[in-house]
């Protein structure tokens, strides 16, 4: 399937016959003759921006993902999590690639409740720290969970992540991304 839509098309097909018109216009005025290439380039420049951001704003209206029934489960004789779930297609169109972005966060730290997660002092800035000490309390894993999701089309899915061996407890915040 591809990652473009009807309305993605559309909005190139108006784009492009925008720029050739700015283009048309430009190599017939006559006060552009010494600056014609720089106004050309700046008319292409502005016309792949305007694209791309067009781009994005129809996939956030035409690519619909729902996560559905998210569960995770620590499995203590491997030190894994595992996370498992339901996503659907709510939108009218195909949807090229779904990602499920899942961070978890320490609950030993202050990070959630909105406290500095660090500070730094004298003595760690002349004298470096040790990289025991340096854990981080957030752990972000990306993962693509399906792909070509037709329209009302579910899909279950599984993923298996490390658990890190210095938390005292995680909070789970799942993200979908679609495309």
């Amino acid at each position: 399937m591809t990652y473009l839509t009807f309305w993605h098309y559309l909005i190139f097909l108006l784009l492009i016959a925008l720029f050739i018109g700015s283009v048309y216009y430009t190599l017939r005025y006559k006060d552009f003759e010494k600056n014609k290439p720089s106004v050309i380039f700046t008319f292409a420049l502005l016309t792949l921006a305007l694209m791309f951001m067009a781009s994005l704003a129809i996939d956030s209206y035409t690519k619909e993902v729902k996560l559905l029934k998210f569960k995770h489960r620590r499995f203590y004789a491997t030190e894994q999590i595992f996370y498992e779930g339901i996503i659907r297609n709510t939108g009218n169109y195909t949807v090229a690639k779904v990602e499920l972005e899942i961070k978890i966060i320490n609950k030993d730290t202050g990070h959630q409740e909105g406290r500095p997660k660090y500070e730094t002092t004298v003595f760690e800035t002349f004298f470096g720290r040790n990289e025991k000490d340096h854990r981080t309390p957030i752990v972000i894993m990306r993962q693509t969970i399906a792909t070509d999701l037709l329209p009302g089309q579910t899909r279950q899915f599984h993923i298996a992540m490390d658990y890190p061996t210095y938390f005292k407890g995680f909070s789970v915040y799942p993200r979908i991304f679609a495309r």
